[in-house]
């Protein structure tokens, strides 16, 4: 409107603005209006079929970035193999990929519709090569003892929480946000099948909610890891949690 001022609105643009503004009253997510999202200063993709990367996940993109160059960092053979757990829109394994370009990137996600869209911006960013995707719960599909480095934004907010959350949470995928009980129930599955597939030396970094990191970090103490941080994020919160495999 600013731009071209003198330029008449026409009806089929009324119309057009009409139809998005009320998909917003009703508290649709802007994202999912537009149709893409900025994350590490890069566009993605999204729909209802994944979760929509948030501002406080670049944490975790910036510390996995630390881990790789790191010198300490186990490999198996060639480069290092980072495993994103529950891809989602593939915001992250994206990000990692065009940060270090040493790195090889496998992405798992239990939802195809989900795949097929991270697919999608694996695609549009040139990583088709470098980024692979794989319909899988967690860790499962993966041999023991041959990844340096896992990360994952797991569902972490407690059950009974999600009700007293914005209403646009509502339009986002449940099994993407919905921890459980206590926010755990994938953490509880995540720590053990990584301790059985990561190097020995190998790290796992998890995204968590507020007030959990005590009881992640004694999960993470119980399986056989080592050398446990705690990052906060820029409002102070715990938000990213990392250990190392040591048992």
């Amino acid at each position: 409107l600013y731009l071209n001022f003198d330029k008449p609105v026409g009806e089929r643009e009324k119309d057009s603005f009409r139809t998005l503004l009320k998909r917003r009253a009703q508290r649709e997510p802007v994202a999912y209006i537009l149709g893409e999202k900025e994350f590490y200063s890069l566009s993605f993709e999204v729909s209802p079929a994944v979760l929509i990367p948030r501002p406080e996940t670049e944490l975790l993109v910036e510390e996995a970035v630390k881990e790789l160059d790191d010198p300490l960092l186990p490999a198996a053979k060639g480069p290092p193999l980072v495993v994103d757990v529950g891809a989602g829109s593939g915001a992250v394994s994206c990000a990692l990929a065009l940060e270090r370009k040493n790195a090889r990137i496998l992405a798992t996600e239990i939802n195809r519709d989900a795949t097929r869209l991270a697919q999608r911006n694996v695609l549009a960013h040139g990583l088709k090569e470098r980024v692979h995707l794989v319909v899988a719960d967690i860790l499962e599909c993966i041999m023991p003892g041959t990844i340096s480095l896992v990360v994952s934004n797991p569902p972490y907010v407690p059950a009974g929480e999600i009700g007293g959350l914005a209403p646009e949470i509502g339009y986002e995928p449940e099994e993407a946000i919905n921890g459980g009980p206590d926010g755990l129930h994938v953490v509880k599955r995540l720590i053990p099948q990584a301790a059985e597939r990561l190097l020995h030396g190998g790290r796992l970094l998890m995204e968590i909610g507020q007030s959990q990191a005590d009881e992640v970090e004694k999960m993470l103490l119980g399986h056989g890891f080592g050398q446990i941080r705690r990052i906060r994020d820029l409002a102070g919160i715990e938000r990213v949690v990392r250990g190392v495999k040591h048992g």
